[in-house]
């Protein structure tokens, strides 16, 4: 039968994938040949902060794929099972696996192989996951392909087969295609073969990506290590050089250095370096490496620089002055340095590495060394910030102290009263604060020319016997302090030489290096200043500058203080002395005038009772007059000597409970005939049943008569007087009204002033002295109480005794 019977079998269709798979199996070398591997981390749940391999493979933004951003590049068919992989592996701790189409950065999806593995704590708990990421695109297509051929050959015997049934009439026919059919079959068994041949080829490709991929994982296993030991560490010099260890054997180098940036204490800046693998003595004697050709890249954070052999590289021996390697100097060929960059691309130094022989340093070599750069990196800026946070702790614990140091120095300086104690104040508290060996404080002369030692604390006796009296020169830090009105601060004697070299000499036989001198100033010219030595070089911090200011402005204040003290001490002594001076000339006063007022009296009562003759009825009337003013001014001699003796403090008190009725009624039957005779209505209140007050009876029967008297005194006729009372637990008010003229407002604080008179005028002609609400109010003072007035012009007053309530109430 011709080929062309449609019914015959069509031989091109066992033909065709013998050529496929050849095709398959030039794509398999090819995948085997050119296998791409990335890496990747993430923390313990997926979330990643930066995978840069991954970026560049998807094309993927660092915000995009922050987080769990990343799956976004996963086909979306194929995220549901990759995801679920995902959450199978972190919940059993193990190897995580995955085979999905990855979205690259010109769009087109490809297969890609995921495989990491769980970075385990002490705890047993993951703390973050690193894998790889292989494309395995071409491997896919080919076993896609191998399984469609498999499943064509398998269509096409069957068919073969159903036409071998059905052609069973035709079998003279098939007779002739008989050798053909054999011969393909002959062919199909060699493509079976071959096909088997390319499954053990595949096989052997996985394997080898399989060790390919463990490798990998054992390479993050170790940057893993390094990186805990290196960010478990606080000690930079530690860190700088268990990096440069590791990275000098796992680079396979003869010998690493780590050259790297520190900023001290005082903010200067400097250059540290270690050693690996050879002693650190090769090394000394050398200078550090200069931003040449060779080293440049490096320093600037431009890129690792990898060379075979660097003497054969055109940057290499351009530089003076020894245009390559300094004689003596170990030999390099094989060269690899790597950038140690901040987070903020600052460059924190610089890893390097060499061998005597050429082409050691291989790509994994670099890529171990970029990692523990890394690592590096992150431990350096971390114990940047453990010590910035040591110091900042120690810089808040040294202004706690010294805040506490200013509190105890305000409270002992409020007590100083003279300059020496506050210099042993100021003095002490300042050498705790600020770490001196020794202190002292100077005071200026009234013309400021020259100073005086107030005070002084851990100088040798020679210096402190030369320094009592010491004059004010430029030059020296002491007098630069008080001429500018500012801190003067030197660190060592170097700069006590570079600054002030006329006084250098004498400073340094102190022994002495640091040297801190502050002004003690308030708003004028200065008083003074403080002083302070230190034995070791210091390097002062801005707290230092403001702690010595504020203390310095505390003593300022103290010294004013003690000045306004010693001022009021001698004015308390100069009146005090005029108050004794007064109390003998009142007490004579008393004696001279009384006695004559007293034999006046006596002899007018002599003559009214007519022991010296006959009184006429003018006469008698004259007598009363002299009697009258004799009574008269032997009161007012008596107000100024009771208010002298309330002065000096030498009023006895006989303080009892008192029925305040009872001494009602005796001052109301003393004044109420005054009131009567002057026309005015006098009122006593009910008040609020019996009480007991706390006072001397003889002395609140005074002070009521006083008040009452002066309200009848200056209430004119058909006006009235009242007196009444209330009381609580604690306190008596005993009111005394009147409508009398009133005290204008402006007046009413002065009227319990000694001898001040409201209106001149009007008191003239209402006889008095101005004592008796002096004395009034003094004597309620006396008793634990007050005298207080509410008055109104024209309306009238009204004055309230204030006295405690008795101890024991009445039953």
């Amino acid at each position: 039968m011709s080929h062309s019977d449609p019914k015959a079998p069509d031989t091109r269709r066992h033909t065709a994938p013998l050529d496929e798979v050849l095709r398959s199996q030039a794509r398999l070398r090819a995948l085997v040949e050119s296998d791409a591997v990335t890496m990747w981390t993430t923390d313990p749940d997926g979330n990643v902060e930066d995978m840069p391999g991954w970026r560049r493979l998807t094309g993927q933004t660092l915000d995009e794929v922050r987080g769990a951003g990343w799956v976004n590049a996963i086909h979306p068919d194929d995220r549901a099972s990759t995801l679920l992989l995902w959450e199978t592996a972190r919940a059993a701790h193990g190897t995580y696996q995955a085979e999905y189409r990855l979205r690259l950065a010109d769009g087109e999806y490809r297969w890609h192989q995921a495989r990491g593995v769980p970075v385990l704590g002490d705890d047993g708990e993951i703390r973050e996951w690193a894998g790889t990421l292989h494309d395995v695109h071409e491997r896919r297509k080919v076993e896609e392909e191998r399984d469609a051929l498999l499943h064509r050959l398998q269509v096409e015997r069957a068919e073969a087969e159903a036409h071998a049934d059905s052609a069973s009439a035709l079998a003279a026919q098939l007779q002739e295609q008989a050798a053909e059919t054999e011969l393909q079959m002959a062919e199909a068994q060699t493509m079976a073969e071959e096909l088997e041949a390319t499954n053990e080829q595949l096989a052997a490709a996985h394997a080898a990506a399989q060790a390919a991929l463990e490798d990998e994982a054992r390479l993050v296993e170790t940057l893993h290590r390094i990186g805990v030991s290196l960010t478990g560490e606080t000690e930079l010099s530690r860190i700088v050089q268990a990096a440069t260890d590791e990275a000098t054997v796992l680079t396979a180098a003869q010998f690493g250095a780590f050259f790297y940036n520190v900023v001290g204490e005082a903010g200067e800046a400097y250059t540290l370096y270690t050693i690996s693998g050879v002693p650190r003595e090769a090394f000394e004697r050398f200078p550090m490496p200069r931003n040449t050709a060779v080293f440049a890249p490096t320093f600037h954070g431009e890129g690792v620089v990898r060379s075979g052999d660097i003497r054969e590289d055109p940057r290499y021996g351009h530089s003076a002055p020894y245009h390559g390697m300094p004689q003596g100097h170990l030999p390099v060929r094989s060269y690899l340095a790597v950038p140690v960059m901040g987070r903020t691309g600052e460059v924190l130094g610089g890893l390097f590495f060499g061998h005597a022989q050429p082409d050691v340093f291989t790509e994994r070599a670099e890529r171990l060394a970029v990692g523990i750069a890394g690592w590096a990196s992150v431990a350096i800026e971390n114990a940047r910030l453990h010590e910035a946070g040591r110091r900042a702790r120690e810089a808040a614990e040294r202004a706690a102290e010294r805040a506490q140091r200013l509190l105890e120095v305000a409270g002992r300086m409020a007590r100083a009263l003279s300059p020496r104690e506050v210099a042993e104040v100021a003095v002490e508290h300042g050498m705790h604060a600020i770490g001196a060996d020794a202190g002292s404080m100077a005071l200026l002369d009234e013309a400021g020319t020259e100073f005086a030692m107030a005070g002084s604390h851990g100088y040798p006796g020679p210096s402190e016997s030369r320094f009592r009296h010491f004059p004010v020169r430029a030059g020296a830090p002491m007098s630069e302090a008080v001429l500018r009105l500012q801190p003067v601060l030197v660190r060592d004697t170097a700069e006590w030489r570079e600054r002030f070299p006329r006084t250098a000499a004498a400073a340094a036989e102190t022994g002495f290096e640091g040297y801190a001198a502050v002004p003690i100033a308030a708003d004028g010219p200065a008083l003074g200043a403080l002083g302070f030595s230190f034995r070791e070089p210091q390097a002062f911090d801005a707290g230092v500058e403001v702690f010595l200011e504020t203390l310095a402005g505390h003593c300022a204040s103290a010294l004013e203080r003690a000045r306004l003290y010693e001022a009021e001490r001698a004015a308390r002594a100069e009146a005090e002395h005029a108050n004794r001076a007064k109390s003998q000339f009142l007490a004579s006063m008393s004696h001279e005038l009384r006695t004559p007022l007293n034999a006046i009296g006596g002899y007018v009562e002599l003559i009214e009772l007519g022991l010296r003759g006959p009184v006429t009825p003018q006469q008698a009337t004259d007598l009363g007059r002299v009697k009258r003013a004799q009574q008269h001014l032997l009161g007012l001699i008596n107000d100024v000597l009771n208010f002298a003796r309330l002065e000096a403090g030498k009023i006895a008190l006989d303080l009892r409970d008192v029925p305040l009725s009872e001494v009602l009624d005796e001052v109301e039957a003393l004044i109420e005939p005054q009131a009567a005779e002057r026309g005015i209505r006098y009122e006593r209140g009910a008040g609020e049943g019996e009480v007991l007050v706390r006072a001397d009876r003889e002395k609140l029967e005074q002070v009521l008569l006083n008040l009452l008297s002066n309200a009848v005194k200056f209430t004119d006729q058909g006006g009235s007087v009242s007196l009444d009372y209330e009381a609580d637990a604690a306190e008596v008010r005993v009111r005394v009204r009147d409508t009398g003229c009133g005290i204008p407002e402006e007046k009413v604080k002065a009227v319990f002033e000694p001898f001040v008179q409201v209106d001149p005028d009007l008191t003239r002609t209402r006889q008095g002295t101005g004592l008796g609400l002096a004395i009034s109010r003094e004597l309620a003072r006396a008793m634990g109480g007050d005298v207080t007035v509410r008055s109104v012009v024209d309306e009238g007053s009204t004055f309230t005794v204030h006295l405690p309530a008795a101890e024991v109430a009445l039953p």
